[in-house]
């Protein structure tokens, strides 16, 4: 069953192995793969041998209820696996597959059986693809110790196009193997005394948030140049539930006016890379050589962030949607105008509004409706629109066999 996106590389995974291998590909439309109940629909009707995804999509469909039949091999890739995922994925028996790999080594260059109670590894590398942990001086490090993690091996990819300057940095000679290159990942790993690697996370500002890569300073350059803003810094900081999300520090040149700034940014930027949080500051904290010392920036609290003037329920769905949203987000106050994702939300927790809708409601709402009314006034309206049967919901389980 194939779920992502072709922009993304490990789609080409799902759509090639199997047919070299002669089996099928049964590729879901994107509604049905960001949609819990349309994919455990799909995977209940076609039962499919094998389905990849990143942690994301398999937590949303822990979250909604699913259990995990034993005749489905499960491929876990894309961004860290956290272990209490590969707890509940493993809870009824079998194992789990950890694939890891960047792009630039031709997606997966290595891959680990995870069975319930194991450490959480990425195993040791593919065939014919050596994986190194290395110091600051391009030695080994010793089993324990932490290093970057680097991949060697005829995948590796020729460098960045037109980017020679960043190509020079990250593909290198290998010292181990004459002629061969090394990438140099940017990923913090630790070798254990089985061989396997232990991935630790990124040793730069590029981060990873629902298996999408993000350059945070991207973000950074975007806030800029917007007029209302005199500098920013974004961090990706991790919220109760583990979830990381992306957190906008901004020092306004007059007034901060929040919707502005988002309406600037969203033109030039995918949804996955607009902050869900917003603090204006005064000013950013520096370190004495003059940079911005992210490590004193306050943490990030949803109240903090500027939000709509308060305005209370004014029917029975309002007040539901406030009590689930309340609840989700873990906050005290929600006001109907208050957006989803600048309270605190996440992708992960709009499915998880989604199947609470359809528990309470007995109506099922796209996660692209979700994604479209981010205020409870507007979802008020579409669910009383679907109510009366003046608005069509889209429920349809779209597979398309290659």
């Amino acid at each position: 069953m194939a779920v992502t996106t072709f922009c993304f590389d490990i789609a080409y995974l799902e759509f090639f192995l199997p047919l070299l291998s002669g089996g099928t590909v049964l590729v879901s439309s994107r509604s049905g793969a960001s949609d819990a109940y349309l994919l455990m629909d799909q995977l209940s009707q076609y039962r499919p041998t094998h389905m990849q995804a990143t942690p994301a999509t398999w937590h949303m469909l822990q979250e909604s209820g699913w259990e995990r039949p034993l005749w489905l091999e499960v491929l876990v890739g894309g961004e860290a696996l956290p272990w209490i995922l590969k707890e509940q994925l493993t809870a009824g028996g079998g194992c789990i597959w950890n694939v890891y790999g960047p792009t630039e080594a031709t997606i997966w260059a290595s891959i680990k059986a995870l069975y319930h109670g194991d450490a959480v590894t990425i195993g040791q590398g593919l065939h014919n693809t050596p994986l190194y942990i290395l110091d600051e001086a391009g030695g080994l490090c010793p089993p324990g110790v932490i290093g970057e993690i680097c991949i060697g091996g005829p995948q590796v990819g020729r460098g960045y196009l037109y980017r020679e300057d960043l190509s020079a940095g990250r593909f290198v000679s290998d010292p181990f193997l004459s002629g061969g290159r090394l990438y140099r990942t940017g990923d913090l790993g630790r070798l254990h005394s089985t061989g396997d690697i232990q991935c630790l996370g990124r040793k730069d500002e590029q981060v990873k948030i629902r298996g999408y890569r993000i350059e945070l300073g991207e973000i950074e350059n975007v806030l800029q140049r917007c007029e209302q803003v005199r500098t920013a810094a974004v961090v990706a900081h991790a919220d109760t539930s583990g979830m990381k999300r992306l957190v906008a520090y901004v020092v306004p040149e007059k007034e901060f006016e929040q919707d502005r700034i988002v309406s600037v940014i969203r033109k030039q930027l995918p949804e996955y890379m607009v902050p869900s949080l917003f603090i204006p500051l005064t000013q950013l904290p520096l370190t004495p050589n003059g940079k911005v010392d992210r490590k004193a920036l306050p943490y990030p609290d949803a109240h903090m962030s500027v939000a709509p003037e308060y305005v209370p329920a004014r029917n029975e769905t309002e007040k539901l949607l406030v009590a689930i949203w309340q609840e989700l987000l873990e906050r005290d106050q929600i006001g109907i105008y208050d957006d989803f994702f600048f309270s605190g939300g996440h992708s992960l927790l709009a499915m998880r509004v989604g199947a609470r809708i359809r528990q309470e409601l007995a109506l099922q709402i796209s996660v692209d409706k979700l994604f479209q009314f981010k205020d409870i006034a507007q979802l008020s309206e579409y669910i009383h629109a679907l109510q009366a049967g003046h608005t069509a919901g889209n429920t349809s389980s779209e597979v398309f066999e290659l």
